[in-house]
Parts: structure tokens; sequence; C-alpha cells
């Protein structure tokens, strides 16, 4: 019910039981409570008709549903790119981070950037109590007493997203911004224009054959793996160098596998 309960980078070992108490008892009495409470029962009750229906199908029913997905499944399959090359990349808890940058008191204390009403984000500090984005103040406040709030400047962020979407830029111009501090970047164009560029370092990073030549690595599916790690490293080096600040990032063959990834690695 609350996604705020739910991991994020930052948050290893935060007694999640706890959490969920502390904000069962902030919000119980809250109209929002009671509103997602009458839409989980809703969910309940059509998971529960689609069930019901699912127990009424004969054997050859469901055999031939069956079949019928998968046939839809090879004709998905032959229609899937595995060729792209697709980054998505996050600044590291960006709000805060622009604070903490700019106010290095900021950077050895719980953090939010919002108020009681709502929180944007915080910082990993803060995120070792349980508090994280998308969290009432109040609730964050409880959990964490110290937490120390900073108002939101969307003016600051949009002109630190400014210098971080220059950068994309340079790897590819049409890159889809997802939100101030998130984007996808289909680096296929540029690796295929740039690999020389980065083939040493990326056959540094694993055992190539005595002899391999170069074009014929790069083409392979370890060679594009590592020459694109070796693309996103330096983007994130630049990142760095011009605002001090860190990114995380996916790399895979579409945007949702790349999210997957930059999940994980977050």
């Amino acid at each position: 019910m609350f996604v705020f309960t739910a991991d994020k980078a930052g948050m290893k070992g935060v007694d999640k039981q706890h959490v969920q108490e502390v904000v069962h008892k902030m919000s119980k009495d809250s109209s929002f409570y009671q509103k997602s409470l009458r839409d989980n029962e809703k969910v309940e009750q059509r998971v529960a008709a689609m069930r019901e229906k699912l127990a009424c199908l004969t054997g050859g029913q469901q055999l031939r549903l069956q079949q019928e997905a998968d046939v839809r499944v090879k004709q998905l399959e032959a229609t899937r790119d595995l060729s792209r090359t697709i980054v998505v990349v996050d600044m590291d808890m960006f709000y805060a981070a622009v604070e903490m940058r700019d106010n290095p008191k900021l950077r050895d204390v719980p953090l939010a950037v919002g108020g009681l009403n709502m929180i944007s984000t915080t910082n990993y500090a803060a995120r070792q109590f349980g508090v994280r984005a998308a969290m009432p103040g109040f609730i964050g406040k409880e959990l964490c007493p110290q937490l120390h709030f900073v108002p939101v400047n969307m003016e600051k962020y949009a002109g630190v997203a400014a210098q971080i979407r220059a950068v994309f830029a340079e790897y590819d111009p049409d890159f889809e911004a997802f939100s101030l501090d998130e984007a996808c970047l289909d680096l296929t164009d540029y690796v295929a224009m740039n690999w020389q560029k980065y083939v040493s370092v990326a056959q540094g990073e694993v055992e190539c054959t005595e002899g391999d030549d170069d074009q014929e690595w790069a083409s392979s599916t370890e060679g594009r793996v590592e020459i694109a790690a070796a693309v996103v490293r330096e983007l994130r080096k630049k990142i760095f160098d011009c605002t001090q600040l860190t990114a995380s990032a996916g790399i895979a063959v579409n945007a949702m596998l790349a999210k997957v990834f930059l999940i994980f690695v977050s």
C-alpha cells in the first residue's frame, strides 16, 4: 500500500518492520489511508473474479488459451531487437546532492529536500532511517527526529540538469529525459562511429585472445558490452567533472531492461 516503504538506493539494512509500523501509526486516520484501503479492496475483488473465471475453464479451454499465448510469444520474439545499446542514467539523490554540494555542512546530516507535507528526495544518511522520496515529511520526522529539511529550489536544479543534459547530448542528441535527473540514451550510433576510441580500454577489462581482430571483437557480444561500459564510465566522469555530482547507469538492449539493471546497481 505504501510505496515509500519500498527499497531505494542507500536503504540497505533499514528495519522495514519499524518503518511500516510508523507509517501505519501516522497514516491510519487519514483520508488517503482510507481511500487506499478501498482501492486495495477493489483490486482484491478483481483478482478474485479472475481466479473464479479461470477455475471455470475446462482443460480443453485452458490448453487452447495456452497455445494462443505460445503463438503470440513467438511472434513477439521474432520482432525483438537485440542490436541496440541503450543506457538509462539516474543522478544519485539529485536534489539532495545539489544541496550538499552547495552547503558542505549538510553532507553529514540526515537531509530531506521538501517539507513536512512531502519529501522530494533524501540523502543516504536519511535513508538509513527509512526516510525517502514521496514520503510525507511529518512521517520522515517521526522516523528520524534529527531530519533536516531544505526547501525545494527547482530553478537551481534545472540549471544543474541543463549541464547534465549537455553531456547526454554529446552521446545521443535525441536522448529522452524522463525527469530532471534521469534520462535514456541510445548509444548504438555513437558506439558504431567511435568504438576505436574505447576498444583498448574496453579490452583491458577482459581477457582477450592474442591476435583477436579489434573490429571483430568490438562486434561481438562481449565487445559491445565492454565498449558500452567504457563509454558510460566516460559519460559519468564528464557529469562529475562539470557538476561534482555522481550518477548511476544501467546498460541493456532496451530501455526497460536498462532501467532494471540501473535499479539493481543502485
